[in-house]
């Protein structure tokens, strides 16, 4: 990937910790087909079982969904 060490220093200097994924095949690769992605970024909260929750979600509505989550 050409612009791998930028998009390091992206979740780096955002903090980022949670799981980041690249697929170099563009938007007919296997990651974007398998989990039907039709935006870029696209985000999937998935709770401690492995299933997606919630896809997309931002600010309070993310937030809310987190804190329900951790509960379980």
């Amino acid at each position: 990937m050409k612009h791998k060490s930028d998009w390091k220093k992206a979740i780096a200097k955002d903090k980022i910790t949670w799981l980041q994924v690249n697929d170099d095949e563009g938007n007919m690769g296997k990651t974007i087909l398998q989990w039907n992605v039709t935006v870029i970024p696209t985000t999937f909260l998935i709770n401690r079982k492995g299933d997606v929750v919630a896809i997309d979600l931002e600010g309070k509505q993310l937030e809310a969904e987190i804190a329900r989550l951790l509960k379980e």
